[in-house]
């Protein structure tokens, strides 16, 4: 009976561990490549013109200090002056720098009362880390691996289906 019970704990145990383990998805680096397929592919984004104001558009800005590349993406479906979903892409020349950027926008949500159990997410400190945050028409994601950080906020019903479709193309974590 005794070898019974001990193999028992011992099966209970390693289903626990490996639990434990999956719980926590690994995020891949994101490649500048697919952020604009997707930017063009799932919002049907362009590139911005400068001839022409446009309501639905992306920037690339490679002359910014201490980024190797910075990718904005703007979706306004109003065509005024709120912006319906942001996505920003950035790849920093210095690792710290997004540890350093991801590290305050995670504390900024996880130690706030407004989100209390409103977000899911996790941190690996100097490895990646992930938020995704949801309440009613308020919607953030960041991710975060080595160099990259990848913020994504939207602010209609709309918006955030559209923010949640390019997250899933890109392999990201929602939960």
């Amino acid at each position: 009976m005794k070898r019974f019970k001990k193999t028992i704990a011992l099966v209970m145990t390693a289903a626990m561990l490996l639990s434990i383990a999956g719980c926590h998805k690994k995020i891949k680096k994101v490649d500048e490549d697919d952020v604009i397929a997707a930017l063009e592919d799932v919002l049907d984004l362009e590139e911005a013109d400068d001839s022409v104001y446009k309501t639905d558009y992306y920037d690339i800005m490679e002359d910014f200090p201490g980024r190797e590349i910075c990718i904005r993406g703007y979706v306004d479906r109003n065509a005024g002056i709120d912006i319906g979903a942001v996505i920003t892409y950035i790849v920093y020349e210095d690792e710290d720098d997004s540890e350093k950027y991801f590290e305050d926008y995670y504390d900024a949500f996880t130690n706030n009362d407004m989100f209390e159990d409103k977000y899911s997410g996790y941190y690996n400190e100097g490895e990646m880390g992930y938020i995704v945050i949801e309440v009613g028409e308020f919607f953030n994601a960041a991710y975060y691996v080595d160099d990259m950080i990848l913020e994504v906020s939207a602010h209609s019903e709309e918006d955030i289906e559209a923010a949640k479709k390019f997250i899933r193309e890109l392999g990201l974590p929602l939960k």
